[in-house]
C-alpha cells in the first residue's frame, strides 16, 4: 500500500528520509494511543451513519487485536510507512480488504495526532502523578525514620537556623504533591476531542463528532480552527510540568550530594548506589545523585525546543510541530526515569544522628533569643538589635512551645500526618480515575 499521501508521483528518498526523520520510532511508542482514537473515531462514523453495525463491529474487532499486538510491542513502524496512521490503515485493509480503506473518511493525519497525543498526554499525566507521589512517600519514610534529628537549617550556604532531617524531607514531600496535584489538574484540562476537525478546518459532511469524544473520556468538542492553533500548547504545559518537577528532585539531589560530603558528614549514601574510582580506590561517588541533579536541570529542554518551534508560526497545520513530537516523548521518557531513580535513591539515604547534632552551634539560635525577648515585651527591632550584640546568649535562645518551627519535633509529627493525608487521598483518586 503507498502512503496515505501518495498520488502517484515519485518522491526523492533523501528528502523523504530527511522529512520523517525518527518519527516513525516515536510513533511505534504511541501507537496504541492512535488506535484508541481510531476506535473512538469508528464509533463517530456509525454515529454519522458512514459505516454500517455489521462494519463497526469488524472494525472494533480487528482495532481490538492491533491494541493487543501494540500493548505487547509488537507493532513497530517503519521508515517507508513513515507514521502509525499508515501501518494502521495498512494493516486494517490487509485484515479488512475495502472495509479497512473506510477509516480515514471524515478526519486527517493533523487531527490524527493531536488525537493521539492528547490521550497519550492524559495517560502520561496519571503515570507522572503516580510516580511523583511514590518519590514523596519515600521521603515520608525517611523523615518517620528519623524523628527527633535535628540538624541545621541552611540560607545562602550558611547555617542559619534549627531545623531537622524530618523538615527537610518533608518540605520535599510537600512539594512534590503539589507538583502531582498539577499533574491531575493537567488530566482534567485536556478535555476537548480534536477528533473529526481533519486538517484543521472540518470536513464536508456532517459528523457526530460527540460521539468521538464521549468514547474517548472528553466532556466536550473542540472547534476545528481551533485544534491546529492548539498544537504544542498542551506539549509546553505537560513538558513545564515535567520540568518543575525535576527542578524538585534536582534540588533534592544537591542538597544529599552535599550532606554526604566529609566536610558535612550528614548523609550517609547506600554503597550499592555509589560508584567508584578508575584511579582512587578510596572513593565512593554519588554518582546517582549528580546525575538526578543534572538529568532534573536537563529537563528544561524540552519545553524550550517547544517553545522555539510554535514562536512565530502562522494559523492553521505547518510541519514544523513535528518536532515537538520528539520533545515531548523525551519529556515522558526522562521524567520517568528520573523519578524511578529518585524513589531508589531516597528509600537507601540514612542520616548521622551525631554529626548533624554536632553542627548545631549557638549562632543559629540567635533568632529564637531575639523572640524569647519579643515574647517579654520587647519590640522585634530592638530585640534583633540586643540578639545581634549578644552572641554569649544566644544558645539561651528557646522557642515556644507549639511553635511551627523545623526543629520541633512536635510540628514535625503533626506535619507528618498531614503528609501522609495528602498522600493517601491523591492515591485513592488516582485508583478511581484509572477505573474509569
Amino acid at each position: 500500500m503507498a502512503r496515505l499521501w501518495d498520488k502517484g508521483k515519485k518522491t526523492n528518498e533523501a528528502a523523504l528520509r530527511f522529512t520523517v526523520g525518527n518519527d516513525h520510532e516515536l510513533d511505534s511508542k504511541l501507537i496504541r494511543f492512535d488506535i484508541m482514537g481510531s476506535i473512538a473515531h469508528v464509533r463517530m462514523l456509525h454515529a454519522s451513519k458512514l459505516i454500517t453495525k455489521p462494519e463497526l463491529a469488524r472494525l472494533l474487532k480487528a482495532y481490538t487485536q492491533l491494541l493487543k499486538e501494540a500493548e505487547r510491542g509488537k507493532l513497530k513502524v517503519s521508515i517507508e510507512q513513515e507514521d502509525c496512521h499508515t501501518l494502521i490503515e495498512q494493516r486494517l485493509t490487509k485484515m479488512l480488504g475495502p472495509l479497512g480503506a473506510k477509516i480515514h473518511a471524515g478526519r486527517s493525519r493533523n487531527d490524527q495526532v493531536v488525537t493521539m497525543l492528547r490521550l497519550a498526554q492524559r495517560h502520561y499525566a496519571l503515570a507522572m502523578q503516580k510516580h511523583t507521589l511514590d518519590v514523596a512517600d519515600a521521603l515520608l519514610t525517611l523523615a518517620q525514620r528519623h524523628k527527633n534529628v535535628p540538624m541545621p537549617g541552611y540560607t545562602h550556604m550558611q547555617r542559619a537556623m534549627p531545623s531537622s532531617v524530618a523538615a527537610w524531607a518533608l518540605g520535599y514531600a510537600e512539594v512534590l504533591i503539589e507538583q502531582a496535584d498539577k499533574f491531575n489538574t493537567f488530566h482534567s484540562a485536556l478535555g476537548r476531542a480534536a477528533s473529526g476537525s481533519a486538517a484543521g478546518y472540518g470536513v464536508p459532511m456532517k459528523l457526530e463528532r460527540w460521539v468521538a469524544a464521549k468514547v474517548q473520556g472528553y466532556y466536550n468538542i473542540q472547534g476545528v480552527t481551533s485544534v491546529q492553533l492548539t498544537r504544542g500548547l498542551d506539549e509546553l504545559w505537560f513538558t513545564q510540568l515535567v520540568q518543575q518537577t525535576g527542578v524538585v528532585i534536582s534540588r533534592m539531589a544537591a542538597d544529599l550530594v552535599l550532606f554526604a560530603t566529609k566536610e558535612f558528614g550528614f548523609a550517609k549514601l547506600p554503597a550499592e548506589l555509589t560508584t567508584g574510582s578508575s584511579i582512587m580506590p578510596n572513593k565512593a561517588n554519588p554518582d546517582l545523585f549528580e546525575l538526578m541533579r543534572a538529568r532534573g536541570a536537563a529537563l528544561a529542554g524540552h519545553p524550550a525546543t517547544i517553545t522555539a518551534v510554535l514562536a512565530g508560526l502562522p494559523g492553521g497545520y505547518q510541519r514544523d510541530l513535528q518536532i515537538i513530537k520528539a520533545s515531548l516523548v523525551a519529556s515522558i521518557e526522562d521524567g520517568m526515569t528520573l523519578l524511578n531513580a529518585a524513589a531508589l535513591a531516597i528509600k537507601g539515604v540514612t542520616f548521622d544522628k551525631e554529626r548533624c547534632a554536632a553542627a548545631l552551634v549557638p549562632e543559629l539560635y540567635a533568632t529564637a533569643y531575639a523572640y524569647q525577648l519579643v515574647r517579654e515585651g520587647m519590640p522585634f527591632r530592638e530585640a534583633y538589635k540586643k540578639a545581634a550584640a549578644s552572641p554569649e546568649k544566644w544558645k539561651a535562645g528557646k522557642y515556644e512551645r507549639g511553635a511551627e518551627a523545623a526543629d520541633s519535633q512536635e510540628y514535625c509529627d503533626a506535619w507528618a500526618r498531614q503528609i501522609n493525608a495528602y498522600l493517601t487521598a491523591h492515591k485513592k483518586r488516582l485508583r478511581s480515575i484509572k477505573r474509569k
